[in-house]
Formats: structure tokens, sequence, C-alpha cells
């Protein structure tokens, strides 16, 4: 399905299209020009002229964006304005729960190999499966870790396995179900031959010593006094991105109370941001096996009703933002450059495959109009920012805050924005 950049930018499922940034919004074409494994995108054939002859003319798009903006909305206080946050604060218990939880993860689980095996037990069994006296293909593994009670296996393994001596070799019968999935398995009666290693105990956490943290491979970080100032440093840094995205929705809420929305613009279209949303999700849970419906209860624990109501309100706020944004670009008659439009293009069309486009040209002339509008939207972003004050709380000696999302004149490559 072809990706839009004007991505929701709240409650979309992280997994399947995470969003981040300052607001979501003016960073919507971040997406990293990188291929999957970390490497450049592969050269094409096509020239940067042959790309370039492709594109959307910027005045074309603009005209679309600002059609009637002036009898749809009017903007209220949007300059000066002023807002205060309650900043997080990270103290030494927050230090010292993060390196407790490092040392947890890092330590080591005791094996008891003895007594019997209890719903709810993690064992870690050796098995292997045969149909008629014969192994087959995946039904056999070693060192597997089990939870009993988990309905990770099929019907009948895992109580097979309750009040089994630890340390023991049990047959267990089973039948796979008729819709497996399996020609070679739909249906047929499978005996499992499974050797009980051990039970998993307590996790016995790490040690923390400076030959531990030199085996964490941290750069500079060889002592336990260096890993406590790097987890430090890590906590605050994290807080502060809290901070500066709390601040921007404190001050993006502000400015839309202070503006008086009477519709929206024609190309903004509700219904079909809610359906791109639900089609990728089916399309990602699809290829997870499972279903829109219990994708989205995992992740969130909502029901697909549910999901669609907060859906709606985001997108909702969404647009409300968008339309501000356009507000600003042209009451400050706010403007994009031809070389940082080119820039841009030139920048993310090696993955043009990801939208839907056919070529790097072909992303040009179906995408290049969606370029110049998130980058339109950083400048209004980042006027909105550079003319208000976010005030932390907690750091009431600080400047106001700055934007998280790229200036729209630096480049792309220098910005490393955030996925749509």
């Amino acid at each position: 399905m072809k990706k839009k950049f004007l991505a929701v930018a709240a409650i979309s499922l992280a997994v399947a299209m995470g969003v981040t940034g300052c607001s979501g919004v003016a960073d919507l074409f971040g997406k990293d020009s990188s291929s999957s494994d970390g490497s450049a995108p592969a050269a094409t054939e096509e020239s940067e002229e042959e790309i370039l002859a492709n594109l959307v003319p910027m005045n074309e798009r603009r005209d679309q964006m600002l059609k009637d903006i002036e009898n749809l909305i009017s903007l209220g206080e949007y300059k000066d304005v002023e807002v205060t946050i309650t900043g997080t604060a990270v103290t030494e218990e927050d230090i010292q729960a993060s390196i407790d939880e490092k040392l947890q993860s890092a330590g080591t689980v005791e094996q008891i190999k003895e007594g019997k095996v209890a719903d709810g037990d993690t064992i870690n069994i050796d098995y292997e499966g045969k149909i008629d006296g014969k192994a087959f293909d995946g039904g056999t593994a070693q060192g597997a870790n089990l939870v009993i009670g988990s309905d990770s296996f099929i019907d009948g393994f895992e109580d097979g396995l309750i009040g089994v001596e630890i340390g023991s070799t049990v047959d267990i019968n089973v039948t796979f179900p008729e819709d497996y999935g399996s020609d070679e398995l739909n249906g047929k009666d499978a005996v499992f031959t499974v050797t009980v290693n051990y039970k998993h105990g307590e996790t016995i956490p790490a040690e923390l010593t400076d030959e531990w943290v030199a085996s964490q491979n941290i750069t500079d970080v060889t002592t336990v006094d260096q890993y406590r100032d790097y987890i430090k440093e890590t906590l605050e840094s994290q807080a502060e991105s809290t901070d500066e995205e709390a601040g921007y929705i404190a001050l993006m809420e502000k400015i839309v109370a202070n503006a008086d929305i009477k519709g929206l613009s024609e190309d903004l279209d509700k219904q079909e941001l809610i359906d791109q949303e639900m089609d990728s999700i089916e399309e990602y849970a699809a290829s997870s096996n499972t279903t829109a419906e219990d994708l989205i209860k995992q992740y969130y624990n909502y029901s697909l009703e549910e999901y669609k109501e907060h859906l709606e309100e985001d997108i909702d706020d969404y647009f409300n933002r968008l339309m501000v944004y356009r507000a600003v670009i042209k009451a400050e008659n706010l403007t994009v450059t031809q070389d940082e439009y080119e820039e841009a293009v030139l920048y993310y069309s090696p993955n043009y495959a990801q939208y839907g486009a056919t070529s790097q040209a072909d992303f040009a002339k179906t995408q290049s109009g969606d370029v110049y509008e998130s980058l339109l939207n950083a400048k209004a972003e980042d006027f909105l920012l550079e003319n208000s004050k976010i005030i932390n709380a907690s750091r009431p000696s600080e400047e106001p805050a700055e934007s998280a999302t790229p200036a729209a004149s630096e480049t792309p490559a220098a910005s490393e924005a955030a996925a749509d």
C-alpha cells in the first residue's frame, strides 16, 4: 500500500508507523533514507536532472494548501505565546532503578533440576515430534524455553507436561488442528518426545563491577562511576526530549484554542486518513499472523471500536494543527527555496518503493508535493517555537525551548529527521 507522509502522529501502532520528533507534524517527511540494513540506498541510472524534471511545482501545492484559508480559520494570539510545563526531574532513585533494571536483564536464571512441572512454570526442554514414526520439519528443538499455560504449543502439549519430573523424558500424544496451515501436519496425530531439562528459578542479577561495565562496550565508559554518570546523562537526555514534546503540545493546544477554526481545507480528508491507518494495521497484522483486533488489544488494550474513536480524536487534533500551520504560513509569508525543495526530494527519493513509486523520477512526480508541504510545515513550526516561550518549571533558568524538529533550512542529511 502506498504510504502517505501526512501520517497521524498520536496513537498509531509504533511497530507499524512510529512517529518521533517534537510535533509529529512538521517532520512528516522525516524518513531515514538508508536501507533496512543501514547502508546507503542503491543508486539508480536516473540523473538528478531526470528526477527533478518531475517535481510538482511549489506554487501548485502551496495554492492547494492555502486555498480559501482566510475564510476557514482566524488566528488568535499565536506570537509571544507563553506556556508552562512541569518538567521531568531525574533523581538518584531513578538512576539506581535504571541500573538495577539493566543488571537484572543481564543476570543469570537459576536452574532448578528437581521437583515437578506445574502450571505457570517456565521450563527448558528438548523435544522431537514424529508422525507415523518419522520426524517432521520444525518439530525438533533443543534448549527451548516454554511457559506452561501460555498456549504456545498445540492443544495437549503443555498440559501433558504438568506433573512431569524435572530431568525425565516423556512422550506426549497430540493432534494437529485441521486448519493448522501445513498439508503435512493438518489433522495429523503426532508424538512428541520431550525431555525437561530444568525449571527457571529466580533471576540472579549481574554484579555492578568495573569488569561488568567494561563488558558492556560503551565508548569511554569502563568504571562503575563512569557508568553511573552515563546512565544519568542518558536519563536526563530522555527527560529533555519528553519535556520538549510536552512543551510543544502545550504550546500548540494554546495556539489552536486561540484560533477560530470554521472549517477544514478540502484536501484534509478525515475518512481517507482513517482508512489508510486501518489498512496499515491490517497489513501489519496479516504479516504477523494475527488480526487487527488482537494487535490493537495487545498494544493498547483497546477494542477495535475504542481504537477508532481515539484515532478520530487524534486526527481532529492533527488537522487543527495543520490549519494553524497553514494560517501562519499565509500570515507570515513563509516560503521554501527551490534548492531546499530539490535537495529534500533527492535525499528521500532513493527510498521510492516505500511510497508506492516505481522509480526516483516517479517518486518526484507523485510524492514531491508532500515533500514540499512537510518542509513548509517545518517552517511554520520553527516560527511558532522561535516566537513563543515554553517555561519548564523544573528548569526555570533555561532559555525558551527550541524545536526538536530540524529547521527546514537544514539539509535533510544533517537533520536525520524522525520516521513518518
